[in-house]
C-alpha cells in the first residue's frame, strides 16, 4: 500500500518542487470546466532562467526553482491551485476573483515576488517571470484552449520586455497563427532551397575597382522578394538560422570558387551572421 502511494504521489505532482505536475493540473483544469465553473489561468515562464543554469549549474537552478515555488505559494495563500508543468514553467488557476482589478493584483504580486534576489550557495541569483492570463469562458471553451491562450498571452509579455503580464486577446491569436504559418513556410523554404545569394560589390572608394563582395540572402516568391527583416527574426527563433547561415556560406564558397583566378590577396567576401550564430560555432561557419 505504501509502494502504490507512492507511485501514485510520483504520477501527480512534480519530483523537485512538490507541487502538482501538468498532469494533475489538466485533471484539476477538466473538473472545473466540465462543471462550468470560471477559471483564471495564470501561465508563467521564468526570465533568464537558462542563463542561470548555464552559468552557475543545475544545482543552483533546481534550488532556485524550489524557493521560486514556495514563494508562490506564499502569494497565493491557498486561494489558487499551482502546478509546476514543465522546467521553469508554472500554471496558477484562480476560480474565485472579484474584480479584474484583482487578477492584475495578483499577478503584479507575483511578479514583484519572483523578482525578488534569493542568496543560494553564496551566491545572490536573481530572475523574474513573464505572465500570460486567460479567463475561461471568455478566451476559450476547453481546457486545452485556455492553456494554450494563456501560454500566448505569455510569449506577448516576454516581447514587451519580460517582467510583466499580458491579458489574452484574438489579436494575439491571429498573430501566433500567423507567425506559425510563416515559420512553416521558412522550414519549407529552407528545405527546398528556395533562398538565393546575391552578391552586392564592394568598391574600392580612390580608384572605383571591385575588391569583394557582400553575401545577401534573399527569399522570391509568387509576390516579389519578401524582406529579410521578416523571415530572419523567424529563423533565428526557430533555431533555424544555424543551418540556413552554413548554407548560405556554402553556397557563397561555391559560387565564388570559379573566380579564383582572379581572386587577389585584398579580395575580401563578407558574410552576414546573426547574434544567435555567434552563441553557436558551428552555425556561424566554424
Amino acid at each position: 500500500q505504501f509502494v502504490q502511494k507512492k507511485l501514485e504521489h510520483m504520477a501527480h505532482f512534480d519530483a523537485l518542487t512538490n507541487l502538482p505536475n501538468r498532469y494533475l493540473m489538466s485533471l484539476h483544469l477538466d473538473k472545473k470546466i466540465s462543471k462550468n465553473s470560471p477559471v483564471w489561468l495564470f501561465y508563467l515562464d521564468l526570465d533568464l532562467f537558462k542563463d542561470v543554469n548555464d552559468t552557475l549549474g543545475h544545482g543552483v537552478g533546481d534550488q532556485l526553482l524550489i524557493e521560486l515555488s514556495r514563494r508562490l505559494e506564499t502569494v497565493l495563500n491557498g486561494k489558487g491551485f499551482i502546478a509546476r508543468i514543465g522546467g521553469d514553467e508554472f500554471v496558477v488557476m484562480v476560480e474565485k476573483v472579484d474584480t479584474a482589478r484583482d487578477v492584475s493584483h495578483l499577478a503584479s504580486e507575483m511578479i514583484k515576488e519572483l523578482a525578488k534576489s534569493i542568496p543560494l550557495f553564496n551566491q545572490v541569483v536573481s530572475v523574474s517571470a513573464s505572465i500570460g492570463i486567460a479567463i475561461y469562458p471568455e478566451d476559450a471553451t476547453t481546457p486545452s484552449e485556455l492553456l494554450k491562450h494563456a501560454d500566448i498571452a505569455m510569449y506577448y509579455a516576454k516581447e514587451l520586455g519580460s517582467n510583466n503580464f499580458q491579458y489574452f486577446t484574438e489579436h494575439m491569436n491571429a498573430s501566433a497563427q500567423a507567425k506559425l504559418k510563416l515559420e512553416n513556410a521558412v522550414k519549407q523554404a529552407h528545405a527546398n532551397r528556395e533562398f538565393i545569394n546575391f552578391y552586392q560589390p564592394i568598391v574600392n572608394c580612390l580608384d572605383g575597382s571591385i575588391t569583394g563582395f557582400e553575401v545577401l540572402m534573399r527569399w522570391p516568391s509568387e509576390n516579389g522578394m519578401i524582406p529579410p527583416d521578416v523571415f530572419i527574426p523567424v529563423a533565428e527563433e526557430s533555431g533555424l538560422i544555424n543551418e540556413i547561415g552554413c548554407w548560405v556560406l556554402e553556397k557563397a564558397i561555391s559560387d565564388i570558387k570559379p573566380l579564383e583566378s582572379y581572386v587577389t590577396d585584398e579580395f575580401q567576401m563578407a558574410v552576414n551572421l546573426s547574434v544567435v550564430q555567434f552563441r553557436n560555432r558551428r552555425g556561424a561557419g566554424d
